[in-house]
């Protein structure tokens, strides 16, 4: 029997990769135990290049994260076309006025990680919560 193991997220030649799968049919997950055959076997894990999503919230309010994924230097890396949920939560007194980084106006947002994404969820407080 032997052991395998993956480091997930990594850094290769300036890219992030983050571990998908084992060949040979050894398993899903970055650690697992295998008894080889009697013949020669290879295991090789299979990585994918990690995209960054990389939120941040201006003004009076919060903005979260439903998945939090890979971290490495201080952000969170997905899989091409996963899919993460970001909500923006205004303060009291304040109200969310735009996404910087999306199109869209709704505080709630299902992102397809195509790439890497900045967000930015802007908010105003006092006489500028109407975006005034």
């Amino acid at each position: 029997m032997h052991n395998l193991s993956a480091s997930t997220p990594q850094r290769i030649n300036g890219s992030v990769y983050l571990f998908d799968f084992w060949t040979s049919g050894a398993g899903g997950t970055t650690a697992v135990t295998v008894t080889p055959p009697h013949k020669t076997t290879t295991f090789a894990a299979h990585l994918e290049v990690g995209n960054y999503l990389n939120v941040i919230s201006q003004g009076g309010g919060t903005a979260t994260v439903s998945n939090p994924g890979a971290k490495l230097d201080g952000l969170s890396y997905y899989r091409p076309w996963d899919s993460v949920a970001v909500s923006a939560n205004p303060a009291a007194g304040c109200s969310f006025l735009r996404w910087d980084g999306s199109s869209s106006s709704s505080s709630y947002l299902n992102l397809n990680i195509t790439g890497p994404t900045n967000l930015n969820a802007v908010f105003g407080c006092g006489k500028n919560a109407g975006g005034n």
